[in-house]
Order: structure tokens, then C-alpha cells, then sequence
């Protein structure tokens, strides 16, 4: 009988620990310009991992609505799925950072006409569409001898 109380045991500990781990947070006010700074800082920290979440993070700013919600807007479907991939990651350490429980993140793809390269898939198909739209961009490429790959 010790074997089945002590099994019962173990199974509730991980339970009780994820609930502990849930509210170690005292849920601290948060306010947008520590949202920003604590999201350039996990940045910082995927610099040299996957440096194109590192400028999706950099450039695209978070909003923060009333309800803890942390939106981000992103360009294309493509970088929403990169965004996944981190997403909790991201999320954890931003509950630490700010202190709090309730943070959510939401993604949501912009419909602004000016973002018309949403439509590229990977950075060859980015630079190309920004070449097309900027003749500038093009001479700078082909002056340094940059190949698209």
C-alpha cells in the first residue's frame, strides 16, 4: 500500500508545482513602455540564434490593451509561424520580467496596403519586392556585389 500512497504522491507534485510556478508573480501593474523594454531585452537574447525573429521582434513593436493583452502585428502568415515557434519562450519571460500572470500574447497580420511585400515567403522574396520598390536599393546590391540567395 506504501507503493500506490506514494505514487498518488508523485503524481500530484508536478501538478502543485506548475500551479505554484503559475503564481509566483505578484501581477504588477504593466504599462506599455516596460512592455517594449522587456520585449527588445528578449530580443537581445535571440540576437545571434535566429536573427530574423530578432528584427521581427525589434521592429515590430507590442501594444498592450486593458486586458493584459500583448498584440503584435506582423507582415505575413510566414512570420506569424516563425513567431510561434517563440512565442512561449517570450511570453515566460516576459510574466518574469514584468511580474505578472495575466500577460497574453495575440499575433495578428496587418492588412496596410503598404506592406505590400506581406505576400514574400522567405528574405530573397522580401529584398526583391523592396528592390522593385526601390530602384535605390538595387544599385546598392549590385554595387557591392551582393547576391540574393
Amino acid at each position: 500500500m506504501k507503493t500506490g500512497v506514494q505514487e498518488s504522491s508523485t503524481a500530484q507534485t508536478p501538478e502543485i508545482k506548475d500551479n505554484n510556478k503559475l503564481n509566483l508573480y505578484p501581477d504588477l501593474p504593466v504599462n506599455e513602455a516596460d512592455l517594449i523594454k522587456a520585449w527588445k531585452e528578449y530580443a537581445e537574447t535571440i540576437k545571434n540564434e535566429t536573427p530574423d525573429l530578432y528584427s521581427m521582434l525589434v521592429y515590430r513593436e507590442p501594444k498592450l490593451n486593458n486586458n493584459l493583452e500583448i498584440i503584435i502585428e506582423l507582415l505575413a502568415q510566414s512570420q506569424e509561424i516563425e513567431f510561434t515557434k517563440e512565442k512561449d519562450k517570450l511570453l515566460e519571460f516576459l510574466k518574469v520580467k514584468l511580474q505578472n500572470n495575466h500577460l497574453r500574447i495575440k499575433t495578428i497580420i496587418s492588412k496596410d496596403k503598404h506592406y505590400e511585400i506581406s505576400e514574400a515567403v522567405t528574405t530573397s522574396d522580401i529584398l526583391k519586392a523592396m528592390m522593385l520598390k526601390n530602384p535605390a536599393l538595387a544599385k546598392l546590391t549590385m554595387e557591392l556585389n551582393l547576391e540574393i540567395e
